[in-house]
């Protein structure tokens, strides 16, 4: 496909992706969202402590992908009450929900023909990433931490977009529990790891990257590089 195929199915997918992403708050408890909070230094008592919606915005994400406790994930409640049409795009979408994969990237530079090139830093893979605004404004040697998924051989965001640093990644590994740190495929899918990095970057003040802009008529967060 060329640039304007590619993002023209990209905002599609975006589309049905936002929509069960709003469907799924339904399936997400206060707890959920309090227990997160309390993970991430963001709450006092039984109140989320969030500066801006962004801030707020990632503490729903960690709960959504995340959750403490063991607890199942909101996505999969939602699709198992939703139901969607089997091979339809609606469960295509929700099923890349389920399984999105929680990548620390490196921002190689633009792709070809749309989106960026990302090096997946802890499969040691490459991908394309469709992000507009980070495509308009990224700089060299950005990484980032989110939850990913893929799509007609793209990924994109689920999750707000963290700018992380070496010292974020330090910081969480230390902080793992002993035997949490094995292997990298295990790392990658520890739930707690995601969230250690997430709070590091928090503690540093990494939010104050994030930029909100209009996209669409919709809200969108994005990670603005420093500089």
């Amino acid at each position: 496909m060329d640039r304007n195929s590619i993002i023209a199915r990209y905002r599609h997918l975006r589309g049905i992706l936002q929509g069960q992403k709003q469907a799924a708050y339904a399936y997400l408890s206060e707890q959920t969202i309090l227990d997160q909070a309390r993970f991430l230094r963001m709450a006092a008592g039984k109140t989320v402590l969030a500066d801006t919606r962004d801030e707020y915005m990632l503490v729903v994400d960690l709960a959504l992908h995340a959750p403490r406790f063991g607890r199942s994930r909101a996505f999969e409640r939602y699709r198992n009450a939703a139901r969607p049409a089997p091979d339809s795009e609606e469960a295509g979408v929700l099923d890349a929900l389920c399984a999105a994969r929680f990548v620390i990237g490196m921002i190689e530079g633009c792709h070809d023909v749309a989106g960026l090139v990302v090096t997946d830093l802890l499969r040691n893979a490459e991908l394309q990433l469709m992000d507009l605004n980070l495509e308009a404004s990224w700089s060299e040697s950005f990484a980032f931490a989110a939850y990913l998924v893929t799509l007609d051989g793209f990924s994109m965001s689920s999750s707000i977009l963290v700018p992380i640093e070496k010292a974020d990644l330090e910081d969480a590994l230390f902080r793992l529990p002993p035997g949490r740190d094995g292997t990298v495929e295990t790392l990658a899918a520890d739930p707690l790891f995601a969230g250690l990095i997430w709070r590091a970057a928090l503690a540093r003040g990494a939010m104050d990257q994030i930029v909100t802009m209009e996209v669409g008529g919709a809200s969108q967060a994005f990670a603005a590089p420093a500089g």
